[in-house]
């Protein structure tokens, strides 16, 4: 008899400890504070599937989520997939675009270069860019792999912000040469890209490699700005 009110006893322990760990499991899936919500956001795999950005609201009250698909459709999947609390509310990273983006600076221009060399569009898919640079002098050039990406708007260029890191590393366009560069996307389609006029935009400088026994290598500081344009559809 006292063997059996043991077993009972235990099975109640356990059974009352798994109901704690799940009701423990569902509190962390719908936290109550701003706080918990943003440390469920980051514990989540799903939320790069959803959204570019989450952060609380400048009065801190509220979780704010950027969606890389604005629709009322996704906001229903975003809170049966992911996390649904009355603390989440949605923004659309698109709206107030050209607001965000800052104006282009007016291109450069090196006189030495101007008109002697340009760059192209050469290819395009939904990811990327190809772009040739093409040098008309007889003077080897340098080019680094950095890039802006600019949007055209209303008739001002403004450079659209991404999250970007380049090789700091110039090749050299020999004269009367090219180089082309693919140029990646992928940082941006989270705004999505609209349909519209967009460039690539880079610069160059001049190198000038000294011979007869003098240092070679040296490059100008005087940079050059060249631009590609390009439609989006």
């Amino acid at each position: 008899m006292k063997k059996t009110k043991l077993v009972a006893i235990v099975l109640a322990v356990v059974l009352l400890v798994g109901c704690t760990a799940a009701l423990g499991e569902a509190d962390a899936l719908r936290p109550e504070t701003v706080s918990g919500v943003i440390e469920a956001l980051r514990n989540s795999e799903r939320m790069k599937d959803f959204a570019v950005s989450w952060g609380p609201s400048p009065r801190e009250d509220s979780v704010v989520v950027d969606l890389i698909r604005y629709t009322e459709e996704e906001k229903a999947r975003f809170r049966a997939e992911v996390l649904d609390s009355p603390l989440i509310t949605f923004r659309n990273p698109r709206a107030g675009l050209p607001a965000r983006a800052f104006v282009s600076q007016p291109l450069r221009v090196y006189p030495p270069l101007y008109g002697d060399v340009a760059m192209y569009t050469t290819e395009q898919t939904e990811n990327s860019v190809t772009v040739e640079i093409r040098n008309y002098t007889e003077l080897p050039l340098m080019a680094g792999y950095h890039y802006a990406l600019e949007f055209y708007d209303n008739g001002t260029w403004r450079v659209i912000p991404g999250v970007r890191s380049f090789i700091g590393l110039g090749l050299i366009i020999e004269p009367s040469g090219t180089l082309e560069f693919t140029k990646s996307l992928q940082d941006y389609l989270h705004l999505p890209l609209e349909a519209g006029l967009y460039r690539i935009r880079k610069d160059v400088n001049i190198t000038t490699w000294w011979v007869d026994g003098q240092e070679m290598g040296y490059v100008s500081r005087d940079a050059h700005d060249v631009v590609a344009q390009f439609n989006r559809k």
